[in-house]
């Protein structure tokens, strides 16, 4: 009987542990794509859209460039110019994010992410189409 209470508080241990990693695993993931609130009129900088090329040309930010993720976390910044401000956003925020921190590890001071192209919206930014493509 004592084995068995043994391993039960064991087993019960070890799940508490892995319960609290996993929390603070998650907890500093999602700092880590914290969106900032950025007004579109205040962006001074270079406003980097991360999603994918067909993404960007069905609709993106006025005076955005395409770098996608996948070129930054492959170490492609020949187009980033690091001695001005960078703006990245993509469709949610999440691939902004993970921009963000790869940029930073990589030596960019001032990145920020602006979260979705919805949120770009919703702070009054104009946005290019393919429909609408002189922008």
């Amino acid at each position: 009987m004592k084995k068995y209470l043994l391993i039960i508080i064991i087993i019960l241990l070890a799940l508490s542990g892995y319960y609290i990693l996993t929390k603070n695993i998650n907890k500093n993931t999602s700092d880590e794509i914290t969106k900032t609130s950025v007004q579109a009129e205040s962006v001074d900088g270079q406003l980097i859209d991360v999603r994918e090329p067909d993404e960007y040309t069905a609709n993106h930010a006025d005076g955005a460039i395409n770098i996608p993720l996948g070129d930054i976390l492959n170490g492609d910044f020949s187009k980033i110019d690091q001695n001005k401000p960078i703006y990245v956003y993509c469709r949610t925020g999440n691939r902004a994010g993970q921009a963000k921190v790869a940029l930073e590890k990589a030596g960019y001071k001032n990145v920020t992410n602006v979260g979705g192209l919805s949120d770009w919206i919703a702070k009054d930014g104009l946005t290019c189409s393919s429909i609408k493509p002189n922008c």
